[in-house]
């Protein structure tokens, strides 16, 4: 793996087309708390989201993010890539929240993860990348979130309510 400092010239829908190796960020985010759960895979084993998001509402004994939540905002990207999402998501029964122009939930996470990333920008193997996310997911956790004096944890304990979990 290499790490490289330029802008991204690939969309998910262009990834076939390209001739190199793209690392492929999943994150949900909650908005209140801004804790969040993230994943990372290649272009060249793109998984799937629903997948995805079932690990990231399960129940985790190593990671406090966890429950179906009650609303959704969906990435512009995302559902012209996985045109299926919002059909696949109605079974969740989860309010789907058309995201505003512009608007890029987790940018600043995903930023994080890229970050931590640059620490392995010497040539290593890629598996080294797949546990960046959950390392970034626990630094997260225990900053504080601004304006309060709790963590982002403790802020989304406060106010996560009963806890839906997936079957």
């Amino acid at each position: 793996m290499k790490y490289q400092k330029k802008k991204m010239e690939v969309n998910l829908n262009r990834l076939k087309d390209s001739n190199r190796t793209h690392l492929i960020h999943y994150l949900i985010r909650d908005h209140t708390s801004g804790l969040f759960y993230a994943e990372i895979s290649t272009s060249e084993d793109v998984r799937n989201i629903d997948d995805f998001l079932y690990r990231a509402w399960c129940h985790k004994d190593d990671y406090s993010f966890q429950g179906i939540p009650e609303f959704l905002s969906i990435p512009k990207t995302v559902q012209a890539y996985c045109p299926d999402i919002l059909k696949d998501l109605d079974s969740y029964e989860i309010d789907i929240i058309e995201p505003k122009n512009g608007f890029h939930g987790g940018i600043g996470d995903t930023k994080n993860i890229e970050d931590i990333l640059k620490l392995l920008h010497v040539e290593k193997h890629i598996s080294e990348a797949y546990s960046v996310p959950q390392q970034a997911c626990e630094t997260n956790d225990k900053r504080q979130l601004r304006g309060t004096s709790f963590t982002k944890l403790e802020q989304w304990k406060k106010h996560v309510g009963q806890i839906r979990l997936p079957n």
